[in-house]
């Protein structure tokens, strides 16, 4: 099934406004693919019903689930991106703990915003493991993190991995 030039804006415009994910023009194929399998499991004829059960089913919030968890790409791993973390690790990280060990506050929040099935957030909490070594206890730390998808929030609750997550 072909998704139309105007079908595509108009998806990709709603995508845009309910999650703010904006999909360019050239992954229009990302599109069709992703979601031409969603307009067979609800029996729709096109991607022009597919929008308007989005806007005006009584099931849209459920399916609204289901769309995004079919337009994010879940891509992780443990230390996935070590020039990333070297840098939060030793810039950021170390400036915020030396400014809170200054002003006495031993308190910490740190939020990771499209945590996918966890790897991330708990890549942070084995960084500050091995920065604050024992002196963690004295800390009040709380990572939180969370995901458009419900899928892979319960995944990143349940903490189980393979070996692929752990390859870097």
């Amino acid at each position: 099934m072909q998704i139309s030039d105007e079908e595509f804006v108009l998806l990709r415009d709603f995508i845009y406004l309910q999650c703010g994910i904006f999909i360019a023009e050239n992954r229009k194929y990302l599109v069709e693919n992703r979601l031409s399998n969603r307009i067979k499991e609800l029996n729709l004829k096109s991607y022009n019903e597919y929008y308007n059960f989005l806007r005006f089913d009584a099931n849209r919030r459920k399916e609204l689930n289901k769309l995004f968890e079919v337009v994010t790409t879940n891509e992780t791993s443990f230390f996935r991106n070590p020039p990333q973390l070297e840098v939060f690790q030793k810039s950021v990280l170390a400036e915020t703990l030396e400014q809170c060990r200054k002003s006495g506050q031993k308190k910490l929040r740190i939020w990771s915003a499209g945590c996918s099935t966890g790897e991330e957030p708990y890549t942070l909490a084995i960084i500050l493991h091995e920065v604050l070594k024992s002196d963690i206890r004295t800390w009040d730390i709380k990572i939180t993190a969370n995901d458009l998808s419900e899928a892979v929030l319960a995944a990143a609750r349940r903490g189980v991995y393979n070996e692929y997550a752990l390859r870097t």
